[in-house]
């Protein structure tokens, strides 16, 4: 990344005067800049942009400011007079961006490493907007999380959802890894397109180590005895069995562990095993027992 502060940034804006030219780029001169630049609007306004991603693609939105916390126009920025085809693209994604603003967040599909020499495979996440405390420097409230299996959304990794809306795919930095999020779900060639561009190289190696971090065995696959599986549950001694369903279905709930909830099966399973142990360590201690139903 250039040490440098660019002087000039551009911002792209519907021109309401003429048809014949319909986007307007606007130079913005840059006041300061380390993890973020800061540029002037009209009227004495301040806006902000992520130094870190304008650098890496030339363009990036607009975000928190990192000291008043104040929120400002989501704005395309360009660090170089945006050409003829990007003010076309831009032209073109924004009545996708603006259906994006007023739907519900989707399921994405996270493309994660598949057993070796195999293709990539595709793990589906249901996604929710970034919640205020996650809105700092360089994340905006447009930002999505992604809820990972056995983490929900703890940490979760956060992408654009106009990337989303205007191309069907982002990326994501994780570790030293770069990983790709579909808005729809990947085909088998893309996904194995994707496996054989990393074969063989080092970066496949940090992409499978940076991945089982995200997706890694459940925190609780070490409970084993009934006694951890009911305190696991947030439960105490003694309890009934009634207790112990009720404080399954809110941990499925409070987790969205279910398929259905975005969560996936193994999620699921791994709740049931810790209720089948606590109910098991009911049974055997003749402690009051109810239907868990």
């Amino acid at each position: 990344m250039p040490n440098e502060t660019p002087p000039i940034l551009w911002t792209l804006h519907h021109n309401v005067l003429s048809q014949d030219r319909p986007v307007l780029a606007v130079r913005r001169r840059v006041l300061s800049g380390n993890a973020t630049l800061c540029f002037a609007l009209s009227r004495g306004a301040l806006a902000f942009v992520p130094r870190r991603a304008l650098a890496l693609a030339g363009t990036a939105r607009t975000c928190r400011g990192p000291a008043s916390g104040a929120w400002h126009p989501l704005l395309q920025v360009f660090d170089h007079p945006p050409s003829a085809e990007e003010r076309r693209a831009w032209l073109t994604r924004r009545p996708r961006e603006r259906a994006a603003l007023s739907a519900r967040p989707a399921p994405v599909w996270l493309i994660v490493p598949g057993a070796t020499d195999a293709p990539d495979r595709a793990l589906s996440c249901s996604t929710r907007r970034a919640p205020a405390e996650r809105r700092g420097e360089g994340t905006s409230r447009l930002d999505l999380e992604l809820r990972l299996p056995f983490r929900g959304f703890r940490d979760a990794p956060v992408v654009c959802l106009f990337d989303l809306a205007g191309s069907g795919m982002a990326r994501v930095e994780i570790g030293r890894s770069i990983f790709v999020v579909c808005a729809t779900e990947p085909s088998a060639e893309l996904l194995a397109q994707s496996a054989a561009a990393r074969r063989g190289k080092p970066e496949d190696d940090w992409f499978r180590e940076d991945a089982a971090a995200l997706i890694g065995p459940p925190r609780t696959g070490t409970i084993t005895t009934g006694e951890g599986a009911i305190a696991e549950l947030g439960l105490t001694l003694p309890c009934t069995a009634a207790e112990v369903g009720r404080a399954f279905r809110k941990r499925v709930s409070a987790e969205r562990a279910h398929p259905d909830q975005g969560g996936s099966a193994e999620e699921l399973r791994e709740l049931s095993r810790l209720r089948s142990l606590a109910l098991d360590h009911l049974e055997r201690k003749c402690l009051p027992a109810k239907s868990a139903a």
